[in-house]
């Protein structure tokens, strides 16, 4: 089977995809996050971006790339260098490390981010705090578990213990 015949193309099956990707994305922020400093420089727009930022980027940019072959990818730092490729009808909304504040001043609310937008709307998604040890993702349904403990998702093959959210679906 080759790349692209494995390219999830069920909306639930992307939000797990994008799932996995956030919560391997958390380990490189995390791995950040433990470190005595961090250092950080200020972007043109006056916010900062870390070492986290950078390395969490570059990591989602490659998987997505070749997971999602033909999808444009839209992603924070890049977009911060002016690379932002066309936006019509489908592409990947990603935000490596939101909270690179919060990050920085050592508070756990930061996380990492993945959106299918289709036709200006979400599609399917994954939120993941890593110092929290929290995951939200959805798309026909939501959910959100908590990567660290065990037991298993009500009819999915996640991978993650989770429980079916009470928030609207993104579908």
């Amino acid at each position: 089977m080759s790349a692209q015949d494995s390219t999830p193309r069920d909306p639930d099956a992307r939000a797990l995809l994008f799932a996995r990707l956030c919560v391997a994305a958390g380990a490189i922020a995390m791995e950040v996050f433990a470190r005595r400093a961090i250092e950080a420089r200020v972007k043109n727009d006056s916010s900062p971006v870390t070492e986290a930022d950078e390395r969490i980027e570059a990591f989602l940019l490659a998987e997505l790339s070749r997971r999602l072959p033909g999808l444009p990818l839209i992603a924070e730092e890049r977009a911060a260098r002016g690379e932002t490729p066309a936006q019509t009808g489908a592409f990947l909304l990603i935000d490596p490390l939101d909270g690179t504040r919060e990050f920085l001043a050592r508070r756990p609310e930061f996380t990492v981010n993945i959106a299918l937008i289709e036709n200006g709307a979400p599609r399917a998604g994954a939120v993941y705090a890593p110092a929290l040890g929290e995951l939200w993702f959805a798309a026909r349904r939501p959910f959100s578990s908590r990567p660290r403990r065990a037991s298993p998702c009500p009819r999915a093959k996640t991978g993650f213990p989770c429980i079916p959210a009470r928030a609207p679906t993104m579908a």
